[in-house]
């Protein structure tokens, strides 16, 4: 408990963990570090559900060159923890082709706050940016994922799963991310949960260049009671016979898009600027 972390490097570990924080602890703070060629994870908080992390902050931690050896995953992996912050952290140039990679990604987790960090230049044979997986209540903002892109799966730049409910993406940006491979390609995907809410998002400039594939700027599916309001989807593209929709609705009910622009996308063959 009151634990901190603060000022320092670490690196060059290829197949371990930055910092890691077991079941149990509290308020542990980790602030200015850069985690260098961990080779893992950068970030590993575990908690479990009888034992869960409480008021962890991670501020200014920098995570270059990480999650590229062969046990590799994510940048920074939350489990079973609540009340947290995530501020102005990076993860760059993470990932390896070889390798399914998450930036950041939260199972189980609750009442965390991301603000003003950045995904940017990642990599790998699956991508996303930052997942909630059965993570509920949680606010996203000025968040940027940029240039990332993955080989043989979706590339997803944040994406809400199933029971992930409650949660707010506000102000942020998927830009400039690819796929070469015949999936998907989303900046904001929501998939089975109850009142989410997008709130002034962008995605642009994102694009699949594989066979058939699909560019989505926001795609919805299972979900009740969303809000997107003042978001926009502009320049996203497929090149190669695929398909490309600004926003796309599929069995979602009581939901709520207003305020929001599709312009400039395209499709080698279809091409949507709203699809229900």
């Amino acid at each position: 408990t009151n634990v901190v972390i603060q000022n320092g490097q670490i690196r060059d570990l290829p197949e371990g963990l930055g910092v890691q924080v077991k079941e149990g602890c509290s308020a542990i703070t980790i602030q200015n570090i850069d985690i260098i060629n961990a080779g893992k994870r950068g970030l590993s908080l575990e908690g479990t559900a009888i034992s869960q992390i409480s008021n962890p902050t991670i501020m200014a931690v920098r995570i270059n060159d990480s999650s590229e050896g062969a046990t590799g995953d994510y940048g920074a992996f939350f489990e079973y923890c609540n009340n947290g912050n995530v501020i102005n952290t990076t993860i760059h140039s993470c990932g390896t082709t070889a390798a399914p990679f998450e930036a950041f990604r939260l199972d189980n987790c609750s009442n965390f706050e991301f603000d003003n960090c950045d995904i940017r230049n990642n990599s790998g044979s699956t991508f996303t940016g930052i997942s909630f997986n059965t993570s509920s209540n949680n606010v996203v903002e000025r968040i940027r994922a940029i240039s990332n892109n993955s080989t043989t799966g979706a590339c997803y730049c944040f994406a809400i799963n199933t029971g992930s409910d409650g949660n707010t993406l506000s102000q942020c940006l998927a830009q400039s991310n690819s796929s070469t491979t015949t999936t998907e390609v989303a900046g904001f995907v929501v998939n089975g949960a109850t009142a989410c809410a997008l709130l002034n998002c962008t995605a642009r400039s994102n694009s699949g260049s594989g066979a058939e594939s699909i560019v989505y700027g926001f795609k919805s599916t299972d979900n009740t009671t969303l809000t997107a309001d003042g978001c926009y989807a502009s320049h996203n593209q497929q090149t190669n016979l695929g398909y490309t929709y600004g926003f796309f609705w599929n069995n979602t009910s009581r939901s709520i898009l207003s305020n929001s622009v599709s312009e400039s996308n395209s499709g080698d063959d279809e091409c949507c600027g709203m699809y229900c």
